[in-house]
């Protein structure tokens, strides 16, 4: 079973998906029993969280972190 799975079927609220070498984004968030994409981001983009206010992420500096 994929972890996302895993996660969805045990009620976790918000799943990250997070790839370095793609420098993409993706922040789901469960509704009902299933997840659905609350954001989404690439590269250079500043995200902004809608359903957790306030969390706002710089990608670009997510990417070059040393």
């Amino acid at each position: 079973m994929r972890k996302l799975q895993i996660y969805q079927k045990a009620g976790v609220k918000h799943y990250w998906l997070v790839d370095p070498e793609n420098q993409s984004f993706k922040g789901f968030v469960l509704e009902g029993s299933l997840y659905k994409l609350a954001v989404y981001g690439k590269a250079t983009d500043r995200i902004i969280h809608p359903v957790l206010p306030g969390m706002e992420i710089d990608l670009q500096t997510l990417w070059h972190m040393d």
